[in-house]
């Protein structure tokens, strides 16, 4: 693709240089103690320090992001110890996160629970929360995560990994970033409080559109016969409202996505293959609900959810001769349409005990619902339902439903289920050098029955400086509506009797501070049973086509070390950094070794940034004698972005970002063929201008 350098050069060439009176403080530098004692709220639902956290947690602030430049969820997740960030296109191109070596291949993440401001946003048919690119962090105030289970607290999908992220409500910024692949951004935030009859209403609201033309790609792709070139434009819109009455608040969020071309579904269709999401997260609540020891928030959650995939099914040389029946040359259109919902009500309490207990609780009532699920397609649909599917001839528009052997073909029926839960912790500080958490958790679901989940930890300071961490505990995925009622339409049988997989997980942590560094070493072990996995079954869907179907049929062992350093070698500059080993975890698809880097200095009104992770080796294939003669393993790479802030004054900054700023050429693992087996390419180096405005 070629690229423009010109609006970079210029805006650089720009900058004004900072005077003696215009010196402030570094905007965007955070010392080692103020590390140590970011305050989180995931680890136990209750406020902790990150240093004395009862679980294995990292954490990214507002400052964190801003200095960085990462422009996305997905892409942070990769500075994450023990996390890899892989492309994946099997449903829909996504970016699926893996935590602690663990691997699937449905490309929404089902193992790991995705929150916003406390909220679900996983789907109960896929499983995960990554079909829709978080890629508006403009508004987060803090990214918080735990590495490890955390179904005591969370229940179903805190797997082996959760992930809250937290908005910013009292801001007015506006937010502007244009560059290459005619990348135009935009973000707006205002707030407000109004004293009405004496009560005290504030209101906030954030506004994002991003987009981009794409990368241009060399063919990398057998669709059937065909190899073409390809891009990737992609775009979102982001709405989210914040409002509260005293104790009482809305908050709501919608975003509207669609990435395009590419291939989609294991089909390419330039001009034709598109995934279009819409979400719609809302939450009513009432918070501090207090008597004498103890207080009780109460809430109430909806979420819906639509997908809207649209694929070229084969390539138009071959349409007229396999697919439509009048031997029309129209390009055949192919996807699905998928809605789901859930309406959930729920409360978490506290009671102070005494100066040395703290318990907490929670519980949740929640209905899940998913619409019939047909598959649509550019078909005259009157014609194929009279003939019950021998007559397929182009129609006008799409038209939902398929017939197929004279039934119609959809992948879901309509469907739902009902879940409840309830949980308890005791935080107790047994001295002042030990600290000991228990919880327990029972989850209850419609379909495959009930659940128990367990945690334990001890925080123990060794020294004032040094601190060690035992955690111990288990989590839960329960089985989605796709496992357990999917129609042999998708060629894939749903297994109605298949039951959750299930995780226990060891954590030793041992923590020390110094001076002007600090290091975090994590062992972690844990135990897989109950493995969900497709088998094929005993029959012939049609001729030459064998159905799968999901069985409960492995264990699997994941074993770990993650080592994360800080240090402050001189005055304004950090080095941040991680690296993670994996002895036992999914070695087809998943790299043996992670590490990634983060050098921020500040000086004056000046900020520079170079960050950057690291994957090893990935095998993608085994050899088996038949379709591999030999194994297939992807290239490690290192990926760098660079971004240099200037802060004009305190109410606006500009800057200049580079993302993969080497250009570095790397493919991730994908589990299909047709030369995919030697993975997805990924973007190469984006340069982009940008201004922050407070006002």
């Amino acid at each position: 693709m070629q690229r423009n350098y010109l609006p970079t050069l210029i805006f650089a060439a720009y900058l004004p240089a900072a005077s003696a009176s215009q010196v402030n403080e570094p905007l965007l530098e955070l010392t080692l103690d103020e590390l140590r004692g970011l305050e989180i709220n995931i680890a136990s639902r209750s406020t902790n320090t990150v240093f004395a956290a009862p679980s294995s947690v990292s954490v990214f602030t507002r400052e964190d992001l801003k200095r960085m430049g990462v422009r996305s969820l997905e892409e942070l997740l990769n500075y994450v110890p023990g996390v890899q960030v892989s492309r994946s296109q099997s449903t829909g191109v996504a970016d699926t996160p893996s935590f602690r070596g663990r691997r699937t291949d449905q490309n929404s993440a089902p193992s790991v629970l995705l929150l916003l401001d406390g909220r679900r946003l996983n789907s109960p048919v896929e499983g995960g929360g990554f079909f829709n690119k978080v890629n508006n962090l403009d508004w987060v105030k803090q990214i918080e995560i735990i590495r490890g289970p955390g179904s005591t607290l969370y229940g179903a999908n805190a797997f082996n990994g959760v992930i809250n992220v937290i908005t910013q409500t009292q801001e007015r910024q506006v937010n502007l970033r244009v560059g290459e692949l005619d990348t135009r951004e935009l973000s707006l935030q205002l707030s407000d409080e109004l004293n009405v009859f004496g009560q005290t209403l504030s209101a906030s609201v954030f506004a994002h559109k991003v987009s981009d033309a794409g990368e241009n790609y060399a063919p990398f792709f057998n669709f059937i016969g065909t190899l073409k070139p390809t891009d990737d434009p992609q775009w979102r819109e982001t709405l989210g409202i914040n409002v509260a009455l005293n104790n009482f608040y809305i908050d709501g969020y919608y975003s509207r996505s669609q990435r395009e071309n590419f291939v989609e579904g294991s089909n390419q269709g330039n001009g034709v293959n598109r995934n279009l999401v819409t979400d719609h997260n809302w939450r009513i609540g009432y918070r501090g609900l207090s008597y004498d020891t103890w207080q009780l928030d109460l809430y109430a959650d909806f979420m819906n959810s639509t997908k809207e995939l649209f694929l070229q099914l084969l390539p138009i040389e071959l349409a007229p001769i396999v697919w439509w029946t009048d031997g029309s040359n129209d390009e055949p259109i192919g996807g699905n349409y998928l809605r789901w919902a859930y309406y959930q009500l729920g409360g978490d309490g506290e009671i102070n005990v005494d100066d040395d207990h703290l318990l907490s609780f929670g519980f949740e009532v929640r209905h899940e619902h998913v619409d019939r699920n047909p598959f649509h397609g550019n078909w005259d649909g009157e014609l194929m339902e009279s003939s019950q599917g021998t007559i397929i001839v182009p129609g006008d528009g799409i038209t939902r439903g398929f017939w197929f052997r004279g039934e119609l073909a959809d992948f879901l029926p309509d469907s739902h289920r009902n879940i409840w839960n309830l949980w308890l912790q005791d935080e107790w500080q047994y001295n002042e050098s030990a600290k000991i958490t228990l919880g327990a958790r029972y989850d209850n679901y419609e379909d495959f029955g009930a659940h128990f989940s367990l945690r334990g930890a001890l925080v123990y300071a060794i020294a004032p400086e040094t601190q060690f961490k035992v955690i111990y505990g288990d989590a839960f995925r329960a089985p989605t509506f796709s496992e357990t009622r999917a129609l042999i339409a998708s060629n894939f049988v749903g297994n109605p009797q298949v039951q959750p997989e299930e995780i226990q997980t060891l954590d030793l942590v041992l923590q020390h501070k110094m001076e002007s560094s600090q290091v975090e070493i994590t062992w972690s072990k844990s135990k897989i049973t109950q493995q969900i996995q497709l088998v094929p079954l005993d029959e012939e869907f049609q001729q030459g086509v064998t159905p799968f179907t999901p069985q409960n049929v492995s264990n699997h062992d994941l074993q770990s070390l993650e080592v994360e350093y800080a240090y402050n070698p001189i005055e304004h500059l950090i080095i941040r950094g991680n690296f993670t080993h994996f002895f036992d975890y999914s070695e087809v698809g998943l790299s043996e070794n992670l590490a990634s880097i983060a050098l921020n200095y500040s000086l004056q009104r000046w900020n520079i940034n170079l960050n950057g992770f690291y994957h090893s080796e990935v095998r993608s294939r085994i050899a088996d004698g038949i379709n591999f003669m030999e194994d297939i393993h992807l290239d490690d790479f290192w990926r760098f972005n660079f971004k240099l802030n200037y802060s004009v004054n305190d109410k606006l900054d500009t800057y200049v970002l580079a993302e993969n700023v080497f250009d570095e050429s790397y493919r991730t693992y994908d589990a299909a063929n047709d030369l995919l087996q030697f993975g997805l390419p990924a973007r190469g180096r984006i340069l982009s201008v940008g201004l922050d405005w407070s006002f």
